[in-house]
């Protein structure tokens, strides 16, 4: 029973471990994309040659490069955070995450109270439904 679960535990660490290593090689990945990009858009005039050249260039595909390797680069930091922070803590799922935050919050953590309604939500509830149900008919 208890080497079953020190096996979970191991499991679920590795788990979080691999999606923060997965979102760190992403973010590697965007960032020497996005390195490279900028330095073969660096000018580099010859001997005597002015430094304030214009190098013409399609305003459009820099701007859809831009876009991506910048996007690459924020989904790439963000989900590292996450990741990590859902490391650091132990959680694996949003559910494991709202019962960490009520329990820091000192608010009830019972998922009894979660699922009772009061009379009035009930019966907008029970509304709801019934038209949804009348819908796909």
């Amino acid at each position: 029973m208890e080497s079953d679960n020190l096996n979970d535990y191991s499991e679920r660490r590795k788990q979080q471990a691999s999606r923060f290593a997965g979102a760190t090689i992403l973010t590697m990945i965007a960032s020497r994309m996005t390195y490279g990009s900028i330095r073969a858009r660096k000018v580099r005039p010859q001997a005597f040659q002015p430094n304030d050249m214009k190098i013409l260039t399609a305003a459009r595909g820099e701007a859809i490069s831009a876009l991506a390797l910048s996007t690459g680069l924020t989904i790439g930091v963000f989900s590292m955070t996450i990741f990590g922070i859902g490391w650091i803590y132990n959680i694996s799922n949003l559910h494991e995450f709202a019962y960490g935050i009520k329990k820091w919050f000192g608010t009830d953590t019972d998922d009894q109270n979660l699922e009772s309604m009061d009379k009035e939500t009930e019966e907008v509830t029970q509304q709801l439904s019934d038209f949804f149900s009348r819908e796909n008919k």
